[in-house]
């Protein structure tokens, strides 16, 4: 907006409303002097324009304007205080939501390690089951983990996983769940939750696990808690969790990496696997020579 200015029958400007305020602060205009821009009918006094109401300097005579009522006051306090811990529930929600599936993949890897030890040493399970991870298997090894989280729960209120990264699950009383209701837990966040962890690309896990995200942050709970009236409740993480989680992790990659190429080939794998692990056992293996190459010609480079 450009504002033009009569001062002593002559007419100035135009002038930013930024600029007539330093001219008025700097006493060369005065709030009664004549202004018009572009849109208005006729020209008015600085002081009765609307358009510059905000850009008038306060008159220093004029005194503080009046305190609010205590009543609004205390009303707008709390309206801030509300729509500051709705934004940080919000936030915290988005962060929980990654933090449960952190804690299900643990609780998922920790237990499928256990199971595949055991079937390891009952001659039913192979070296390879480890890496390889069948669905079946895999799916069998999580319907076999619902008993267990549910007495883990129940004794407990928390799991490996949920414990390394300060979850707890109780009641509204603040209690422990029976084991049956333990149970259904289990059995509806497996399904509903988690797809029965099929396989990335079976999609199933991807779509239970999108929407149960969407419901959570928007609800703070998830399907299955509301069913059965339990909460989780979350403590702040200690760099130790942080720590033990990303160890389960690493400690699973390490193992599946030793199997993959260390292992020898069983008789049943499919050729088109046994071709693509040989393949990158190939690449490794070069890299590693690729590597020792400088050290093996230092020697002779000296001689």
């Amino acid at each position: 907006m450009e504002v033009y200015v009569m001062k002593d029958g002559k007419r100035l400007g135009p002038f930013f409303p930024w600029r007539l305020r330093e001219m008025m602060e700097e006493k060369e205009l005065g709030s009664g002097d004549l202004a018009w821009h572009a849109g208005m009918d006729a020209w008015l006094p600085l002081k009765d324009m609307e358009s510059m109401a905000s850009w008038l300097p306060r008159d220093p005579t004029a005194g503080p304007p009046p305190l609010p009522e205590r009543v609004e006051w205390e009303k707008k306090v709390a309206e801030s205080l509300k729509e500051a811990a709705k934004e940080s529930e919000v936030s915290a929600r988005r962060l929980r939501v990654w933090l449960r599936l952190a804690a299900r993949v643990t609780d998922e890897l920790i237990f499928y390690t256990v199971f595949w030890a055991i079937g390891m040493l009952g001659g039913w399970l192979g070296v390879w089951d480890f890496a390889l991870r069948p669905p079946l298997l895999m799916v069998l090894s999580l319907v076999a983990w619902i008993p267990v989280e549910a007495t883990l729960l129940h004794f407990f209120g928390t799991t490996p996983g949920k414990w390394l990264l300060g979850m707890r699950v109780c009641d509204d009383l603040g209690q422990y769940p029976s084991w049956f209701t333990a149970l259904k837990r289990s059995a509806l966040a497996l399904t509903a939750g988690y797809g029965l962890g099929l396989p990335f690309v079976m999609y199933l896990p991807v779509i239970t696990g999108f929407f149960s995200s969407i419901h959570y942050r928007v609800t703070g709970s998830t399907l299955w808690d509301q069913a059965l009236r339990l909460n989780v409740a979350h403590r702040p993480v200690s760099p130790a969790g942080y720590v033990g989680v990303f160890g389960v992790f690493a400690l699973w990659l390490a193992g599946g990496a030793l199997v993959t190429f260390r292992a020898p080939f069983p008789a049943n794998l499919p050729p088109e696997i046994r071709e693509q692990i040989e393949k990158a056992r190939q690449n490794i293996q070069e890299s590693f020579d690729r590597m020792d190459a400088p050290k093996k010609q230092a020697p002779a480079a000296e001689a």
